[in-house]
């Protein structure tokens, strides 16, 4: 493996034997004793899907290399549930782990995502065992990048963060504000979805783990998986208020609102699964929670309100956006920057015009 400083990130790719654990109980002696024959090579573009337990075992050992510059391994999936690097030195094995099932304070480099510092030598081989588990399967690349590259990237995503969530925070602020002085429900229930759409994205990219709750071990590796179905709460109470289904149907206004309590009651039941058992459940309800909640503002349209009309276009990037994460959770898409970021660039866009109609309707 030849960490080079002139072509970042550097892949691991087939430099590397893997080895997958099944049962996930294999210590790091047993599978040092394990023969050359059970490993394979790793490959950039492999992927695996498995159990909740199932470890996926990486070896690789890096030449010597001038350390002056520090490096870091990189994965790039904000839900690993733990990840353990073993570096081999002069007194024997040592370790450093990260993911959603260890502390944030307590990674060794606090980040949305796993980041590892990898030990280098100018005179000697180093040996490294990667230990992966992932609920959901590891879909991703294996990367080193070196310690300026890496602060470089991090002054870039603070500065892409710092932009993204002050314009949802201004969102949620004027509508929270807007609804006392017009008397209008609908801006609450806009603002307070405004607010959970973000808590939620910033879940599933781990920055939420990171800065809201970087000690909270089983909230990070729940919210992800429990935020998306409670933003329909207040969704369904903002379309059933902003298209005044209770005047229209008070039949249909009673659903809009049985609908929202079981988004509310369906949260609590959610978090008792298991984390494979969310992942398997998950999809299903967003889907259709999302198709409910369309069929609620076609119906108002059908009826004549041309309010409901505007907030189905304006929700056009957000339909565009939800088969990636839907995707993701099902194992069909690998991990990247559309899985993990379409959905908050599409929030960007809707949930700003979403808040121009809510005060051009105030204006009538």
């Amino acid at each position: 493996l030849d960490l080079d400083v002139g072509r970042q990130p550097v892949p691991l790719g087939d430099w590397g034997d893997v080895w997958l654990d099944p049962a996930g109980q294999a210590t790091l002696d047993a599978v040092l004793a394990r023969p050359d024959s059970e490993w394979q090579p790793s490959a950039g573009d492999r992927r695996w899907s498995a159990g909740e337990e199932t470890v996926l075992w990486v070896r690789f050992s890096i030449p010597p290399a001038p350390d002056h510059e520090r490096w870091y391994l990189r994965l790039q999936q904000p839900d690993l549930a733990r990840v353990i690097l073993y570096t081999r030195g002069a007194a024997g094995w040592t370790f450093q782990q990260a993911g959603v099932r260890v502390p944030v304070v307590h990674w060794p480099v606090p980040h949305p995502h796993p980041v590892l510092p990898v030990t280098v030598s100018a005179e000697d081989l180093t040996q490294h065992l990667l230990r992966i588990q992932a609920v959901g399967g590891w879909h991703g690349e294996i990367e080193f990048v070196s310690e300026s590259r890496l602060a470089l990237e991090q002054q870039r995503m603070s500065l892409r963060h710092g932009l993204y969530y002050g314009l949802l925070a201004m969102v949620v602020t004027l509508a929270l504000l807007a609804a006392p002085v017009v008397r209008d429900w609908a801006f609450l229930w806009f603002g307070l979805w405004a607010l959970g759409l973000a808590v939620s994205s910033s879940a599933a990219a781990g920055v939420a783990a990171l800065h809201l709750w970087p000690e909270a071990v089983r909230w990070s590796e729940a919210a992800p998986q429990v935020l998306p179905l409670l933003v329909f709460a207040p969704l369904l109470l903002f379309v059933a208020q902003a298209v005044s289904l209770q005047s229209r149907s008070p039949a249909l206004h009673r659903v809009v609102l049985l609908l929202a309590a079981l988004a509310a009651a369906g949260t609590p039941a959610l978090l008792a699964l298991s984390p494979a058992q969310r992942l398997a459940v998950l999809p299903a309800v967003v889907v259709l929670m999302s198709a409910l909640t369309v069929a609620a503002l076609g119906w108002a349209w059908w009826h004549g309100d041309r309010f409901a009309r505007l907030l189905l276009l304006s929700g056009l990037p957000m339909a565009a956006a939800l088969p990636f994460p839907v995707g993701r959770w099902l194992g069909w898409l690998a991990p990247g920057w559309w899985t993990q970021h379409a959905m908050q660039a599409a929030l960007a866009l809707t949930l700003p015009a979403v808040l121009l109609l809510l005060l051009l309707r105030s204006q009538e």
